[in-house]
């Protein structure tokens, strides 16, 4: 009787991991529309973040800062500070590589930005006071960003590195937050780095990146694409590939046109 009991328990579980059907191409695009939306998001906040550390050139007073990027309107302020003092502004018009505004004179903190350090000294205690270990990728260190989400926010450790030619895919963190600085949840995309590869065109230059996606994972990841859009050598012209098989769908996105699309695995009829 028991044998049999056990039997009829595995069929059950062939009968469901197999009458699982991939996902339509219907029911994946508004996904992809709120991906490519966050995409924009992350990318134009960890732009400003970076241009401003190239500018600064690890001055002695951002290396001894903490940081905090601020939008308003069209304009994206990455702030330096430290205790009660902002020590450095830099901002740029969103999406512009130069910035209109430099300040290295010292001021008090403002309301608005005391808001957002508060948040972040919040969510400081919360990864402590938990133990949360924030793994990241080896030779990374993490870009971070709160960025306004719904009625709250959402915090990103972003695994970057300096390397040549090297995006670090995955091992980014996510924290909803809502407007009290409470941590609601907590969102590790892709434990391990991911392995990618150059795909070469026919004149033996790399024109673009294909990783493999993880395999429990429905859709490509904001964090990804927007590491690729940042990091991505500009003699790179071809697309970010990805495969996520447990939706059976491979994603492209396209620089160019800042576009995500979408192709079936082969043999599939959805």
């Amino acid at each position: 009787m028991l044998k049999v009991y056990l039997v009829l328990i595995f069929l059950l579980g062939l009968k469901i991991v197999h009458g699982q059907r991939p996902l339509t191409i219907n029911e994946i695009e508004p996904k992809i529309d709120s991906i490519q939306k966050d995409v924009d998001t992350i990318y134009f906040y960890a732009k400003a973040l970076n241009l401003s550390k190239k500018l600064l050139n690890d001055s002695l007073l951002m290396n001894r800062s903490d940081y905090i990027v601020l939008k308003t309107r069209d304009t994206l302020s990455v702030i330096y500070y430290k205790k009660n003092l902002v020590l450095i502004e830099v901002s740029f018009r969103v999406g512009q590589n130069k910035p209109f505004f430099i300040s290295t004179k010292n001021r008090t903190i403002a309301p608005r930005e005391y808001e957002h350090i508060n948040i972040k000294k919040q969510l400081y205690n919360y990864v402590e006071s938990n133990d949360i270990k924030l793994l990241k990728c080896d030779d990374c260190y993490f870009d971070e960003l709160l960025i306004p989400y719904l009625e709250g926010f959402k915090y990103y450790f972003l695994s970057v590195n300096d390397l040549e030619n090297n995006i670090p895919f995955g091992v980014d963190h996510i924290f909803t937050i809502n407007l009290q600085g409470n941590v609601l949840s907590h969102k590790i995309i892709h434990e391990n780095k991911l392995r990618s590869f150059n795909l070469i065109g026919l004149n033996g230059d790399t024109v673009g990146v294909f990783y493999v996606g993880c395999k429990d994972c429905l859709y490509i990841q904001a964090t990804d694409i927007s590491k690729y859009r940042l990091f991505r050598p500009n003699w790179w012209e071809g697309d970010l590939k990805s495969r996520a098989s447990r939706a059976r769908r491979t994603y492209f996105y396209n620089h160019e046109f800042n576009k995500i699309t979408i192709e079936r695995f082969p043999n599939e009829l959805h």
